[in-house]
């Protein structure tokens, strides 16, 4: 908790933008130190009797500012437990679409990486990273699979100066939850992803990786993913199975 109560502080606020409201300022105190790490995802936040009191502010003004927090899906209470940062769960993303076996399986797939590479951005990368072109990426080709099928295949882009050491990394010794690795080792804490999804025909390199045939459906997943401020870290393109895809939505 230390890290934590070293941010709210009466002087950090002190020197924050004083033309903003007081929770405001709070949050967003709050907010910079999850982007640099110094509150990392699952650290605990003080009481918000403790923050009022160490930041010199009403207590209504802290209760104020954790709400906004809250909304924004940056930190969560725990019954009983107290207040956390919370890291945003992409784990689950695929199986919102891709389902095996009886249909309505949770299991997570598995990650395999196949190859680690440092290439110059393409147009459509440079475009969604906001790079230059021709710009310096790291990419990574990796398998999605269940019980030995594979399900889905991706291609992940990563700009190199944020990501540098990628390139010298065994790919048999990249984890399989890739977002808490890029914030542990390189310090990037993806927050938010958009995702497009598209409809495509298996090319040769898909019947290759996921065993089908050459003209088969194919579900396309695009995925943004950015920091809380908004900074592009991973473009990713994920192509798997239309056979082994399922879409469900609840409308009420």
């Amino acid at each position: 908790m230390m890290a934590s109560m070293t941010v709210l502080s009466a002087a950090n606020l002190s020197g924050s933008d004083a033309r903003l409201p007081m929770h405001q300022r709070i949050s967003l105190l709050v907010e910079q130190a999850i982007e640099d790490g110094g509150l990392k995802p699952g650290d605990p936040l003080p009481p918000e009797s403790r923050i009022a009191r160490d930041c010199s502010v009403a207590l209504g003004t802290v209760r104020q500012a954790m709400e906004n927090l809250r909304e924004r899906g940056l930190i969560e209470r725990r019954q009983g437990r107290g207040t956390f940062v919370r890291q945003p769960d992409f784990a689950e993303s695929m199986l919102r679409f891709f389902r095996f076996g009886d249909g309505v399986s949770t299991r997570l797939p598995a990650g395999e990486v196949l190859e680690i590479r440092t290439a110059d951005a393409d147009a459509a990368t440079a475009s969604a990273l906001l790079l230059d072109t021709d710009a310096p990426v790291v990419t990574m080709k990796r398998v999605r699979s269940i019980e030995g099928r594979r399900l889905v295949w991706e291609r992940i882009w990563l700009p190199r100066p944020l990501f540098d050491g990628v390139a010298d990394v065994d790919p048999q010794q990249v984890p399989h939850l890739l977002y808490p690795w890029y914030m542990d080792a390189f310090g990037v804490l993806v927050s938010r992803a958009r995702e497009d999804l598209t409809i495509d025909r298996a090319t040769a390199e898909d019947a290759d990786l996921l065993g089908c045939e050459p003209g088969e459906p194919i579900v396309v997943i695009e995925r943004l993913a950015t920091t809380l401020t908004g900074g592009r870290v991973e473009r990713r393109i994920s192509r798997g199975l239309a056979s082994t895809f399922h879409y469900r939505i609840e409308i009420s």
